[in-house]
């Protein structure tokens, strides 16, 4: 199995520092970026298989970083994930509007999200 590449974007590197690990350790490389503005060349130039956005960004948030993924035709595959501390119903529906294939909610259960990558994956649906 390949490994996969996953890419990290939050102004915060505690959250950031721990999604990594959770990721690292199961076998996932991880790339990551705080300044928003500057994740969507950096995403470009990495070509990961998944990106975990947070929503409260600033200057450019996850909605929007979202939508401009999926604008981008060389990025049609990416499997984008939200991750945030906003755990209401308005809050998923307009993250998958925005084109996010999951959600999570903030703290990050390890077990949670890797099961959900994990299906993310292995549906070949998405």
């Amino acid at each position: 199995m390949k490994t996969i590449k996953a890419f990290i974007v939050d102004d915060d590197v505690d959250a950031i520092r721990l999604a990594a690990t959770i990721l690292s350790k199961a076998g996932y490389e991880v790339a990551s970026e705080t300044d928003s503005r500057q994740a969507l060349s950096r995403i470009l130039k990495e070509q990961p298989d998944c990106v975990l956005l947070d929503i409260m960004m600033p200057d450019l948030d996850g909605l929007q970083l979202c939508g401009k993924i999926r604008a981008t035709p060389r990025l049609a595959k990416v499997k984008v994930v939200m991750v945030s501390a906003k755990s209401y119903k308005f809050d998923r529906e307009q993250a998958f509007r925005f084109g996010a294939d999951a959600y999570f909610v903030k703290p990050i259960k390890p077990k949670s999200l890797l099961e959900g990558l994990e299906r993310l994956f292995s549906d070949p649906t998405t």
